[in-house]
């Protein structure tokens, strides 16, 4: 089922917390772009008889330049600040260890940015690593295949960043491993438009995100969200959520 409140919550956060990094619009509250509220509010907003998220990976294709780091920065903050996992393992991953610091760097300056995150939120920029301060179980961390880092991890969530550059599903499969022991874990690939067929395993979420849309496959537990040139149309599964909630952010 369909539960707005937990679908605005997100939203709320974004808007309330958190500011831009970047250009004219440095230091401006982030009120998300709809494609970005679509996107939230599908993967938060749905829910089993339980009140558990159903969603548990994701994939994203979207065209540079429409703040896919910025919403996938906020979107590691939330879930590792008001996603009420205790010892929450948020990764941050790419195929290199400087792409995956983008989105790091940018979470940072956000953290920097707001008194109320830099209360709750440790930043140790050296290492890349972000901590809850009140669970310091509780991390947000960047991985990446080139390190080798994957094996022992438990993660609650791992946002996976250009995944069309990895061409091996080694350090995906590994991080999607450790999160089965997780209630409500969360594994999200963004890749930026028409650069899938460089990697299998981009390949792979974007046919399953079509067939999906097309009501060829059903699975609850998966989103998907391809946006394409003039060619093609849009395809998403769902419908975002538009009601008001005032349930507290934190």
């Amino acid at each position: 089922m369909y539960d707005r409140a937990k679908a605005e919550r997100p939203v709320r956060f974004y808007e309330r917390l958190l500011r831009l990094t970047a250009g004219r619009f440095l230091g401006k509250p982030f009120v998300l772009a709809a494609w970005q509220a679509f996107a939230v509010a599908q993967i938060f907003g749905h829910v089993d008889s339980q009140g558990q998220r159903l969603v548990s990976e994701a994939f994203i294709q979207i065209a540079k330049k429409n703040g896919k780091s910025e919403w996938a920065a906020g979107l590691a903050l939330y879930l590792l600040l008001a996603d009420n996992e205790p010892a929450a393992e948020i990764y941050g991953a790419a195929a290199s260890r400087a792409q995956a610091g983008l989105v790091f760097n940018v979470a940072a300056k956000m953290v920097a940015q707001s008194r109320e995150l830099h209360d709750r939120l440790k930043v140790y920029r050296r290492s890349q690593r972000i901590v809850k301060r009140a669970d310091p179980w509780s991390f947000y961390q960047v991985i990446s295949a080139d390190a080798n880092t994957g094996d022992g991890v438990n993660p609650h969530a791992c946002i996976f960043d250009e995944i069309h550059r990895q061409r091996y599903t080694e350090l995906y499969n590994v991080l999607k491993f450790g999160m089965s022991a997780r209630s409500q874990g969360l594994m999200l690939g963004i890749t930026t438009a028409g650069a899938q067929d460089s990697s299998p395993l981009a390949r792979g979420l974007y046919e399953k995100a079509l067939r999906v849309q097309r009501g060829e496959l059903k699975d609850p537990g998966f989103f998907g969200m391809v946006f394409e040139g003039d060619q093609k149309r849009r395809q998403h599964r769902g419908k975002p959520g538009t009601a008001q909630s005032h349930e507290a952010i934190l």
